[in-house]
């Protein structure tokens, strides 16, 4: 599918008026490759993100009675470089050859509130060695040093590259040397936080407590930089056929809201004019155009990042994202249109297109995200507070992590009951074991007992006192949102039950989680536990589907300042003894 800039600025002449204009061409700028971009990365970086995804845009629009308040968006900062210099001219009489890896990493301040930021010093000859610096500086709601934030896979345990810090060589991963070679600009210095280089890995104090801050760290990024990995398999036309699609989408829904009279005067009457010849050609190439590369994009789809657990706290921090795969670009939000528009969900197995489905749902979200850190929130306990903790286990669970502890530590940071505060915070020093039995006791009650656990397994066998209030009577896709499900609850019959529906409803709309809700599981509630379980019988124990579930989407499961969990731990008799198994493991043959 060839890109044709002719069509693109004819269609935009005689259907938008030249503010207007100007905003689209900018938000769906092409992005060429690095040697088209020479000596205007400065300009690159301050091109603002999409103000509005293609729902709210309509909205917006039909509430606007003339171009002149139409909105027009800022230009991100430069990101500020606390020195100049260039690669090219650090000598190697300036590098300090005995110099340890470890003198890079001084001990940063008691404070939890600091982290150390990357310089990537500029270049002219690509094939260069990179040089940089790392610099503390103080995380807090005012005077940060304006950062990117780099998302990207680690890959092997392998370090073959070196690039030099401070005048130190530091071993480093293929995947990441390839990305700060795409990074590195001509002319000026960039500065990033990068996990691998900014935490000193050897440090596992340290570490923890870096962690516990990711949520905050990409917060505050002025840019979040999702690094694909190298061009391969035609990904540099995948990535244009993408943002095509996102701006032909872009282009019919602003034709839509003016033939329904909901956009500006000036764009209504240019729409309800008789077409001209120009614009039927237009129209016509529009409606003809073909995917000529989805090979190329479904390859591009399956690369590991869309698959690892980490990624997801960083793009739903993220307020302007930006997704590169070799010198190939394009901005976040038109990525996610793009996918959207082409429909690709039939082309690839379920349970990856729900994984994808899922961090580009956070993608997308990211222009509506405030600009600054609210002030309430502290470096110790600060969170996105998407989904509870029980919840968000249940939804990303199968994805990949190279230790098996960040498979609940990713997922902090999106946490909004406050596991920190109950003792559940990213520390490294201790076991899987130790860590699964704190997180069982946090999403479900320490009243329940934990029998089973394994350092090498991620199963666990769990005993407690419960009720059963109810069976799963149906299960149908929600028909708004295609990573949900409505749940319908037939409740038991029991006196001492009527509160329940009172409570809970009988329709729940929870999100999918990776073993699918079926017809006949039951609805348990466990002894000084807040949030209902989901399980399904089994012979001689009940199979874990939701370890915790928020009836009807509410979190915090209260109506009308009652306090429901309260109500129900003090009206039910919990007569029964349960046997439950909690198991991740993904195998289909156990659904």
């Amino acid at each position: 599918m060839a890109s044709s800039p002719q069509l693109r600025r004819s269609f935009l002449k005689v259907t938008m008026p030249r503010r207007l204009r100007s905003w689209f061409q900018t938000t769906f700028k092409r992005h060429g490759n690095a040697e088209d971009r020479k000596g205007s990365k400065d300009q690159e970086q301050s091109r603002p993100a999409p103000l509005l995804v293609l729902s709210t845009f309509t909205q917006h629009i039909s509430a606007t009675t003339s171009t002149s308040s139409f909105p027009l968006p800022t230009s991100l900062p430069l990101p500020a470089a606390p020195a100049t210099g260039s690669a090219d001219t650090e000598t190697s009489a300036s590098v300090d050859n005995t110099k340890q890896v470890e003198n890079l990493y001084s001990k940063l301040p008691v404070s939890r509130s600091h982290i150390r930021l990357l310089q990537l010093l500029p270049s002219e000859n690509e094939d260069a060695a990179i040089h940089c610096r790392l610099f503390c500086t103080p995380l807090d709601s005012k005077g940060t040093r304006p950062y990117e934030a780099l998302s990207y896979v680690w890959g092997s345990e392998a370090k073959p590259c070196s690039i030099s810090i401070n005048g130190c060589d530091l071993p480093i991963g293929e995947n990441l040397y390839a990305a700060l070679l795409h990074l590195r600009d001509h002319s000026i210095e960039r500065t990033i936080w990068i996990d691998a280089i900014c935490i000193n890995q050897d440090d596992e104090e340290e570490k923890g407590h870096q962690v516990q801050s990711m949520a905050k760290i990409y917060a505050k990024a002025s840019r979040v930089i999702v690094w694909l990995g190298e061009e391969a398999a035609s990904s540099d036309q995948a990535l244009e056929e993408i943002r095509i699609a996102a701006e032909l989408s872009m282009l019919e829904e602003i034709r839509i809201a003016a033939k329904r009279d909901q956009a500006p005067e000036e764009i209504r009457i240019a729409a309800q004019r008789d077409q001209t010849p120009e614009e039927i050609r237009i129209a016509a190439e529009l409606s003809t155009r073909q995917l000529n590369n989805k090979a190329g994009i479904l390859t591009l789809l399956q690369r590991s990042w869309f698959q690892r657990i980490w990624v997801l706290q960083e793009v739903a921090a993220a307020r302007h994202i930006l997704i590169k795969c070799g010198s190939a670009e394009v901005d976040g939000f038109a990525f996610c249109s793009g996918l959207k528009a082409l429909n690709l969900s039939n082309e690839l197995p379920a349970d990856l297109w729900a994984q994808i489905l899922s961090v580009t749902y956070l993608i997308r979200g990211a222009i509506f995200r405030p600009k600054y850190v609210y002030a309430t929130s502290q470096a110790d306990n600060f969170s996105l507070d998407i989904r509870p903790l029980g919840e968000l286990i249940e939804m990303y669970r199968a994805r990949k992590a190279t230790k098996r502890c960040d498979k609940v530590y990713a997922l902090l940071g999106m946490s909004s009951d406050n596991p920190t505060a109950a003792g559940l915070f990213a520390d490294y020093n201790i076991s899987w074991k130790q860590l699964f039995n704190k997180l069982i006791h946090f999403v479900l009650s320490e009243l329940v007992s934990v029998n089973g656990l394994w350092d090498d397994k991620e199963i666990a066998i769990i005993e407690g006192k419960g009720c059963i209030l109810g069976e799963v009577s149906s299960v149908t896709r929600n028909a708004t949102w295609e990573d949900r499900q409505d749940v319908a609850i037939t409740w038991s019959n029991a006196p001492s039950y009527i509160c329940v529906k009172e409570a809970w409803g009988s329709c729940w709309t929870l999100p999918t989680t990776v073993k699918s809700v079926q017809e006949g599981d039951v609805v348990c509630l466990l002894q000084g536990a807040s949030r209902p379980t989901i399980l399904r019988p089994y012979n001689d124990y009940w199979a874990v589907i939701i370890i915790a579930v928020s009836p009807a989407g509410d979190s915090q499961a209260t109506t009308k300042d009652i306090k429901w969990p309260e109500l129900l731990q003090s009206t039910i008799v919990f007569s029964h003894n349960f046997r439950l198994e909690w198991d991740w493991d993904i195998n289909p043959d156990k659904q």
